[in-house]
């Protein structure tokens, strides 16, 4: 069975993120992309436009050990995908461990125009990410 496209895009995505190709990802975002991060803090909130959001990558992941994301299993249609997740993120001598739910909107060009984290413990997140 063939994997539906929008599938296909977001396991890019991780594929991309994981391995640090910055280009490959900014190049599957919509240019009004807008990225919601969980939770409270200092890097909560909706990131509006494409330099938004990867400047809010740019923050956020140099100060890790790791980044990593570990895809359970993706759901897709032609306008959303919803990807079950396990995060397993160090800092220091601290570590973020946590299943989650990250949901995708994607528009007609094919790039990614939403994204949704969903996560059990903003609170355990927003202290990892402060």
């Amino acid at each position: 069975m063939t994997e539906h496209p929008n599938a296909e895009l977001v396991r890019k995505i991780y594929e991309l993120s994981g391995g640090g190709d910055v280009d490959g990802f900014a190049d599957a975002l919509a240019d009004d992309v807008v990225w919601h991060v969980p939770g409270r803090g200092a890097n909560a909130g909706a990131h509006r436009g494409k330099e938004a959001v990867l400047a809010f990558f740019g923050r956020v992941i140099p100060g890790l050990r790791s980044f990593r994301i570990e895809v359970h299993d993706i759901l897709a249609t032609d306008a959303h995908v919803v990807v079950l997740v396990r995060y397993d993120h160090e800092r220091d001598d601290r570590r973020f461990q946590q299943l989650g739910t990250e949901v995708f909107h994607v528009d007609e060009n094919g790039q990614i125009k939403e994204f949704w984290a969903l996560i059990d413990d903003t609170g355990a997140f927003d202290e990892f990410f402060a």
